[in-house]
Parts: structure tokens; C-alpha cells; sequence
């Protein structure tokens, strides 16, 4: 997570992993992706609650969530979660 600067640089805040399981680990990329994202929003739910955020990743499909989420219940359940 960053924030940017009065120079407009991008400045770290804070980091955030988590190790998969087993059963997350054969999830597809997409998957893990968006599940990345729904924990780290849960984890810094206080910070970001009720502000606009930007979220950049480097893996193009997510950026296609809503489209794949009628393929998944589980991608549907948070794109909608990231709906709202």
C-alpha cells in the first residue's frame, strides 16, 4: 500500500502477505489474484473504509474481474464484494 507524495512519488506505507494453502495454491491465477486483493482490503478495512482508492496489479485478467465472475461463484461473491 502507498500513498503519493507532494511530489507526486509514490511512497510506500505498508506491506502485506500471506502464504496459500493447499487448496488456494491450485486456485486459478485470476482467483488468487482477487483474493489477494479481498485480504488485503480486509486487513486495512480501517484505513481505506469509505475513501476512493486506486488499485494497480500486474496481472491483466483482474482487471476483468466482473466480466469472469459469472464463470466462478466465488469470483462473483467478490466482485461484488468490491462493488460496493
Amino acid at each position: 500500500m502507498s500513498q503519493t507524495d507532494d511530489k507526486s512519488c509514490e511512497q510506500p506505507i505498508t506491506f502485506f502477505s500471506k502464504k496459500l494453502d493447499s487448496t488456494q495454491q491450485k486456485w486459478p491465477t485470476i482467483e488468487r489474484e482477487a483474493s489477494a486483493v479481498i485480504e488485503m482490503l480486509k486487513r486495512y478495512r480501517a484505513w481505506v473504509f469509505g475513501l476512493k482508492i486506486h488499485l494497480y496489479c500486474d496481472h491483466n485478467p483482474l482487471s476483468f474481474l466482473t466480466e469472469a465472475a459469472g464463470k466462478s461463484a466465488k469470483l462473483m461473491r467478490w466482485a461484488l464484494a468490491l462493488a460496493l
